[in-house]
C-alpha cells in the first residue's frame, strides 16, 4: 500500500506500480505530497466505463519545484492491461506526455484501445465498493458529467521509496475545502446540507440541480445575446405547424385551425425577395387550452395532401420587445409580433430600401405613426390582391370554354395532317430501303467479279511461267543430247578405223572419257530433281 485517497464518496487504498512506472510513481506521489489533487474534481463519470480527476491545473513535479520538464515519457508495460476494475492509468494527451492528470476504471472488462497508449501506474486494492457507487448512485447529464460535483478530500503517502527533489517543500495545512462551485453545480456538502435540513429526496435535490444549471445557461445566452431575457418564456398559445405544401395558403389554415378555438393570428411565413411559401407557419390561439387541443389533435393531419408536424412554438424572437419586461408587466402575459412580421412584408413589397441579407423577422423605418394604420394598409391590399385573383380565375374558367371548340377541331385537324405526313415518309422510307438494298447488292457482285479475274489472271500468269522454265529446260536438254550423239560418233569412227592400236594412253584416255560422261548425265539428272524440288516449295 503507498497511499490513501479521500474523496467525498469513501476512502480508496491504492498500491503503485514503482517498478514498472517510477517516474510516473514519483511524479504522482510527490504531488500527493504537496497536496495538488485536494479539491480535485470527478468531472467525468463514465458509467461501468471509467471516471477522470482533473485537478487545478495539469503539471509535474519538476515544474512544480522550478524545473523545466512538462511532460513525462511513456512507462507502458505490455504485461499490463486494462482489464480491472480500480486501475490507475495516466490521461495523456499524446505520446510521451503524461501530466497530473489520470483516470480510474470502472469496468473488469477489457479496455483495448487502451493498452499501449496509457501508462498504468497504480490500483485500487481496498475501496472498490466506492468505485461502485460511481456506477450506480452518481446520476449524469448527457454530456457524462455530475449534477452533483464529488472531490478528491486529501491524500495521504504512506510509502514513498523515492527521494525527494531540492526544491520539494511540503505544505503545513491542506488547502480549505471549495464554498462555491467553480462550474454552476451543486456540491457534496450542499446535497448533505439540504437534506438533514429539508424534507426533500434525493430525486427533488438533483431536479433543482438540473434547474439551476438550466438557469445559468440561459444567463449565459442572455449575455451573449442570443436571448433577450433569461426569464423569457416562449408563449403558449402559438401553435408551429411546418412540412406544409407550398399551395397551402392562410385562409387554409384559419379554416382547418378555427374549429378548435378563435384564431387571432395565423402566418405562413415566406420569402421575402420571391414571396414564395417557406412550407412553416405559425397560428395564434386567443386561448391555451384551444392551442393544446390542436397540438394533440393535429398531428400527422394531412393538409393538401402533405402530412404535417405539429409542436409548440419555441422561439423568442416574435416578441414585440427584446428587452426585459418591467415589474408591473411580470404576471401578463407576453405578446407575439405578428404586426412586426406583416410590418416587415408590407415594408419589403413597396420596394423600400433595403439591404441584402434581410430575415423573416427584420422590422423596416417606422414610416406610420399608427400601427393601425399600417395594418389596414396591409390588409386592403390583401383583400385587392384575392379580389383579382378570383376574377382571373373566372375569366379563365369562362375563355376556356369558348375556346375547347376550337381545341377541338384545331386538335383533329392536326391529327389528320400528322397522319398523312406519316403515311409519306413511310412510303418514302420503304422506297429508300429497296435503293440501298439494291446499291448494296450491285456492289457486292462487282467485288465478287473483280476477284474472280484476279484469280484468273494470276493462274494465267504463272502458266507463262511454267511453260518459259519448260522451254528453257528442252533446249538444255536437246543441247546435251547433241553432245552425246557427237561423242558416239567420234567413237564409232575411231572403233572402225584400220590403224587403230590399243595402247595404255589411250585406254586411259577411253576410260577418262566416260568417267566425264557419267559426271555430266549425273549432274544433269541432279539439276533436274533440283528443279523439282524447287517448284514443289513454290
Amino acid at each position: 500500500m503507498s497511499l490513501i485517497i479521500e474523496t467525498s464518496l469513501g476512502d480508496l487504498e491504492v498500491d503503485l506500480f514503482v517498478q514498472k512506472a517510477p517516474e510516473i510513481s514519483k511524479n504522482f506521489l510527490k504531488l500527493c505530497k504537496l497536496k495538488h489533487y485536494n479539491n480535485a474534481l470527478f468531472y467525468e463519470v463514465q458509467k461501468n466505463y471509467l471516471t477522470s480527476i482533473k485537478s487545478k491545473k495539469a503539471t509535474t513535479v519538476f515544474v512544480e519545484t522550478g524545473g523545466d520538464q512538462q511532460y513525462i515519457h511513456d512507462e507502458i508495460d505490455p504485461t499490463n492491461k486494462h482489464n480491472k476494475i480500480g486501475l490507475l492509468s495516466t490521461s495523456n494527451i499524446g505520446q510521451d506526455r503524461n501530466t497530473s492528470e489520470f483516470f480510474i476504471t470502472l469496468t473488469s472488462s477489457h479496455l483495448q484501445h487502451f493498452d499501449e497508449k496509457h501508462t498504468i501506474f497504480g490500483q485500487v486494492q481496498v475501496g472498490i465498493d466506492i468505485l461502485e457507487k460511481f456506477n450506480t448512485d452518481v446520476i449524469v447529464d448527457n454530456d457524462n458529467k455530475p449534477y452533483i460535483n464529488h472531490r478528491i478530500l486529501h491524500t495521504i503517502v504512506i510509502d514513498d521509496p523515492f527521494e525527494d527533489p531540492e526544491n520539494l517543500v511540503e505544505p503545513d495545512q491542506s488547502p480549505l475545502p471549495i464554498e462555491k462551485s467553480d462550474n454552476d453545480r451543486l456540491e457534496f456538502y450542499e446535497k448533505e446540507k439540504i437534506l438533514n435540513e429539508s424534507d426533500k429526496t434525493e430525486e427533488e435535490i438533483i431536479e433543482e440541480a438540473k434547474l439551476q444549471i438550466q438557469k445559468m445557461r440561459e444567463i449565459k445566452l442572455q449575455m451573449i445575446g442570443d436571448i433577450p431575457d433569461a426569464d423569457m418564456r416562449p408563449p403558449e398559445n402559438v401553435l408551429f405547424v411546418c412540412q406544409l405544401n407550398p399551395v397551402t395558403q392562410e385562409r387554409d389554415l384559419e379554416i382547418i385551425f378555427s374549429r378548435f378555438g378563435v384564431i387571432t393570428r395565423c402566418e405562413v411565413v415566406r420569402d421575402w425577395k420571391t414571396g414564395q411559401s417557406l412550407q412553416y407557419a405559425f397560428i395564434e390561439f386567443e386561448t391555451e387550452k384551444s392551442c393544446q387541443e390542436a397540438y394533440f389533435k393535429m398531428k400527422g393531419a394531412l393538409i393538401d395532401e402533405r402530412r404535417v408536424h405539429v409542436d409548440f412554438c419555441q422561439s423568442l424572437q416574435k416578441f414585440k420587445n427584446n428587452k426585459k419586461p418591467n415589474q408591473n408587466q411580470s404576471n401578463k402575459k407576453l405578446e407575439t409580433s405578428f404586426e412586426n412580421i406583416e410590418f416587415s412584408k408590407f415594408y419589403r413589397n413597396n420596394n423600400y430600401n433595403t439591404s441584402k441579407h434581410k430575415m423573416v423577422f427584420d422590422q423596416g423605418e417606422d414610416k406610420y405613426a399608427n400601427k393601425k394604420e399600417r395594418l389596414d394598409s396591409f390588409k386592403e391590399r390583401e383583400r385587392e390582391r384575392y379580389r383579382n385573383n378570383r376574377k382571373e380565375q373566372e375569366n379563365r374558367s369562362d375563355s376556356s370554354k369558348q375556346d375547347e371548340n376550337l381545341n377541338h377541331h384545331q386538335h383533329k385537324r392536326r391529327n389528320d395532317s400528322r397522319s398523312q405526313e406519316k403515311d409519306d415518309t413511310e412510303y418514302e422510307s420503304r422506297h429508300s430501303k429497296k435503293d440501298r438494298k439494291r446499291s448494296h447488292s450491285n456492289e457486292r457482285q462487282e467485288r465478287k467479279q473483280g476477284n474472280k479475274d484476279r484469280k484468273r489472271s494470276d493462274s494465267r500468269d504463272k502458266k507463262r511461267e511454267k511453260n518459259r522454265s519448260n522451254s528453257r529446260d528442252r533446249k538444255r536438254n536437246s543441247k546435251s543430247r547433241e553432245r552425246r550423239s557427237a561423242s558416239k560418233e567420234k567413237k564409232r569412227k575411231r572403233s572402225l578405223s584400220p590403224s587403230r592400236t590399243y595402247s595404255r594412253s589411250s585406254v586411259s584416255a577411253s576410260r577418262k572419257d566416260k568417267n566425264r560422261d557419267r559426271k555430266h548425265d549425273s549432274k544433269r539428272d541432279r539439276s533436274r530433281s533440283q528443279k523439282k524440288k524447287d517448284k514443289k516449295q513454290k
